[in-house]
């Protein structure tokens, strides 16, 4: 459960920042319906680019990049999206590099001694690190300006990318609980089957993750499945 966050900003006085909360509290809670003209969710397929600028996840990206006009981390492509489209960071509900669902990440992969070499970490030291991002997503309130913005993002694919990374992507929505109508009962019944072999599998007492860990945009922690 989030509880609070954590801001960095210039530097003013009391009154500015007294005053920055109290409009804050003044607008909370910030609704994100997610059928919502307004809001505009975006996802960019980094796992095609890194098979060739970074196929190896437990090295770093490859130097000199074979393909020079793509980004050699999800990081830039992130940034590229933001600063191409101009983005203000007050619209930006959700800017991230993530993955499409839970996985094991092995150095080197299965039945390999080759863990990479040492890499920077946030603190400063070097550790030996896996890569795993998949996707590159962007959920944030639309303008009118932003319009020109996704056209310019859509002629820097073109142009500078020579790709198109929308395309790539094959999210699903959620699906919720008693999704099957009444003349798929034998479909349930299987379904129900299959959660009941995997109950089973998860009793050698490995605690796995939840299988919704967040709440769709205009769900509540009450609404999820599962």
């Amino acid at each position: 459960m989030v509880v609070g966050c954590v801001v960095l900003h210039p530097a003013a006085s009391a009154e500015a920042v007294l005053g920055a909360r109290r409009r804050m509290a003044d607008a909370a809670p910030l609704d994100l319906p997610h059928d919502s003209e307004d809001v505009i969710s975006v996802a960019l397929d980094w796992d095609s680019v890194a098979r060739v600028v970074h196929p190896h996840p437990h090295h770093p990206p490859l130097v000199p990049s074979p393909f020079a006009y793509l980004p050699s981390s999800p990081q830039e492509l992130l940034t590229a999206y933001l600063e191409v489209v101009g983005v203000r960071p007050t619209d930006c509900w959700s800017a991230q590099c993530t993955v499409t669902g839970l996985g094991a990440l092995h150095a080197g992969g299965a039945l390999s001694l080759e863990t990479g070499p040492r890499q920077p970490c946030a603190d400063g030291t070097d550790r030996r690190r896996v890569h795993g991002c998949e996707l590159v997503l962007v959920t944030y309130r639309d303008r009118p300006e932003y319009a020109a913005g996704r056209e310019r993002w859509e002629a820097y694919q073109r142009e500078v990318l020579q790709a198109h990374l929308e395309r790539g992507v094959e999210l699903r929505p959620v699906v919720p609980a008693g999704w099957a109508p009444d003349r798929f009962r034998a479909l349930r019944a299987v379904a129900a089957a299959v959660e009941a072999v995997q109950r089973f599998a998860g009793w050698s007492g490995e605690e796995t993750p939840p299988r919704y860990r967040y709440c769709a945009p205009g769900e509540s922690p009450a609404d999820r499945p599962g």
